[in-house]
């Protein structure tokens, strides 16, 4: 048996490597994933780095894991490789060891884990992403099974007697409906387990909901049960069935519901759970976890393109800039400094981008949501848009019509860079500048054709695509728009 991993650094703690097929992508089931956990002490984990199947992710400046916290990294987030059972390893940003583990074969929706955290590792069938790891048998068989040796199987079936009998067990009642009843509250499952199709580990019979800001919920660790309220700013049933976004003050938050909606510019309170998916934090309500009363009214906050992104998530905001790129369901703004943001047109919003022209000016309001490759605003109706839409606009290109709002970014850099010449054609220097007698000074004729592009407008465009294809490949996109401006002026 592996012994224990030592306390006080970062662990890498609970990894699955077989999704089950048909899960919901960002569900616990639904991709691969791996989960760190700091045992003692809080860990600072800006500039560290996690490496599997020949991919290395950077941890983003201001990452942080509270002591006996967890950070849970999904594949859309790091673009790890976790299929081929590699070898994961954690490096701090010296570049220094901190930890590594190559899982085995695992059947799909089982995790390799430590159990109990930080300690041995263990095959479990019950994944638990931001929570304590536990192994529960499998559902036909009554002995609990590990990995590693009949050493790992005698403590893993240590540890799962000491959860079962750590767990309290439900009254029975007199009838089977009882009994029915009497589990389902002891479970107490919320939207996001039932989604995802995960049995709680464990009874949760008095489990306690503290009521707190919104503000507040954002700092707390997955599975925390809270109570929090605030203005629906984007009704549930527009860009997904069961969820949607409110907001408290500066503070947003995804919820997603169990039952009910969230209807528009109402004041709710949730009662659920604390959740991570696809990049988003999520409160997931419980049975009986929305109470809708009263009205209320929030602007949008005007902000910058380039502040788009995790320190905006869930809020309502509006930004201004220029359409850079369409295509079959988002239209992408630059600011003319580097900045770009896309802004999602889903279904049931009913706008195509058709409506839409590159170059238009346009100022869009809506909520900060994170999709599957950049953090993107989702509008809630043509209200939101402030800037003359066609009333049917210009098709779409098979080019344009081939992209959609889950492709990165730079796609639509390079589809803008190829359909867009930067520089006006010139005739040659020879010709261009007329032989004169050397007795003469050489006048080069006010018509002579410029190497500069033919609109301000254009120029904008063109560094501003330049800047943001110099960012997504590594480069400070000043680079990049010193390097073309110094280019057109040679």
């Amino acid at each position: 048996m592996p012994p224990a991993a030592p306390a006080g650094r970062l662990l890498i703690n609970e990894v699955l490597t077989s999704v089950v097929p048909g899960s919901a992508a960002g569900s616990p089931l639904g991709e691969t994933w791996v989960e760190l956990f700091a045992p003692a002490g809080g860990v600072d984990t800006s500039g560290w780095t996690i490496s599997a199947g020949g991919v290395r992710a950077v941890l983003p400046h201001g990452t942080t894991v509270s002591s006996h916290g967890y950070l849970v990294l999904y594949k859309h987030e790091t673009l790890l490789e976790l299929g081929a059972t590699p070898l994961i390893a954690v490096t701090d940003a010296a570049g220094n060891p901190v930890d590594s583990v190559q899982p085995p074969l695992t059947q799909p929706g089982q995790t390799y884990a430590r159990i109990p955290d930080g300690s041995s590792w263990a095959v479990t069938n019950v994944p638990t992403p931001g929570s304590p790891n536990t192994l529960v048998a499998p559902a036909s068989s009554g002995a609990a099974t590990a990995t590693g040796g009949s050493g790992a199987n005698i403590q893993a079936t240590i540890n799962a007697l000491q959860t079962v009998a750590a767990a309290p067990l439900p009254t029975v009642p007199a009838d089977p409906s009882s009994l029915a009843t009497a589990i389902a509250e002891a479970a107490n499952p919320d939207a996001f387990e039932l989604a995802a199709g995960v049995t709680p580990k464990k009874s949760r019979k008095g489990e306690q909901f503290q009521q707190l800001s919104i503000s507040a919920v954002r700092q707390l660790p997955d599975g925390s049960p809270v109570i929090t309220s605030g203005i629906v700013t984007l009704p549930s049933g527009t860009y997904d069935a069961a969820r949607g976004y409110i907001q408290q003050a500066s503070a947003g938050l995804l919820v997603h519901l169990q039952a009910g909606t969230l209807p528009a510019g109402q004041l709710v309170t949730v009662k659920g759970r604390v959740h991570h998916t696809s990049g988003e934090l999520e409160v997931a309500t419980v049975a009986g976890g929305l109470t809708v009363g009263g009205s209320g009214e929030l602007s949008p906050r005007d902000v910058a393109i380039a502040d788009i992104g995790g320190n905006t998530e869930a809020q309502l905001v509006r930004v201004s800039g220029v359409v850079l790129a369409r295509g079959r369901d988002y239209v992408t703004l630059g600011d003319g400094a580097g900045a770009a943001a896309r802004v999602y047109l889903y279904p049931h919003l009913g706008i195509p981008a058709s409506r839409f022209t590159v170059q238009q000016a346009l100022a869009v309001s809506g909520v900060v949501n994170h999709g599957a490759s950049s953090w993107r605003l989702l509008p809630r109706d043509e209200g939101d848009f402030t800037g003359a839409l066609a009333a049917s606009g210009t098709p779409l290109s098979s080019a344009e019509s081939a992209r959609n709002h889950n492709q990165p970014l730079a796609d639509d850099v390079a589809a803008f860079l190829s359909a867009t010449p930067f520089i006006t054609p010139v005739t040659d220097r020879a010709t261009a500048i007329p032989t004169v007698p050397t007795s003469q000074p050489a006048v080069v004729p006010t018509s002579a054709p410029s190497r500069m592009p033919a609109s301000p407008r254009a120029l904008t465009l063109t560094l501003t695509l330049i800047g943001i294809a110099f960012s997504a490949a590594g480069v400070g996109s000043g680079i990049g728009v010193s390097l073309l401006w110094r280019h057109l002026h040679r």
